[in-house]
């Protein structure tokens, strides 16, 4: 990769941790407030609703310190890019329905759900895609030994019986 594709990776992930985060310190701030603009989506039924909307804030601040951090990427761009997808889904239907409401997307504002807002989920969405594709996947069970080459411990022909933490005994 070169300084120049690491620089851009390292500029999304901040993108996409930043618009995260931010999210979700407004609405874990404003928990009433976030509950009342999801459930005016009349989406999920108002039983769902509250309990989930409580809990999201804290899943998305955990995805953007795990972006930050550089932990569980694929599996954390996933799940960004699973949320970005249904806050996508949720304000579509609401523009389908031509209603007017409230976007809830950063806690009190006066944003009405339309193409703007709708741009924010899409992109990030996007991000999470083009991210993707460049998160080296964790090899299967079924990997040879010998494909592993991270390490010492993993070179061709190190014994392994013979190694405490790195040193021969």
């Amino acid at each position: 990769m070169t300084p120049a594709s690491k620089l851009l990776t390292r500029m999304l992930k901040a993108v996409v941790a930043f618009v995260l985060l931010y999210s979700g310190l407004v609405h874990a701030a404003q928990p009433y407030y976030f509950v009342h603009a999801a459930a005016a989506y009349r989406i999920l039924p108002p039983s769902v609703v509250g309990p989930l909307m409580i809990f999201l804030p804290y899943l998305q601040i955990a995805i953007a310190l795990c972006l930050i951090v550089g932990t569980a990427e694929r599996a954390v761009l996933l799940l960004a890019f699973f949320i970005f997808s249904v806050f996508a889904t949720a304000q579509a239907i609401v523009m389908a329905r031509g209603e007017s409401l409230s976007c809830g997307c950063f806690g009190f504002s006066e944003a009405t759900i339309g193409p703007s807002t709708l741009a924010i989920p899409i992109l990030g969405g996007i991000i999470c895609l083009v991210l993707l594709r460049g998160v080296r996947r964790v090899p299967s069970a079924e990997a040879s030994p010998d494909s592993f080459t991270d390490g010492p411990d993993r070179r061709p022909g190190y014994d392994l019986s013979h190694s405490v933490c790195g040193q021969k005994r």
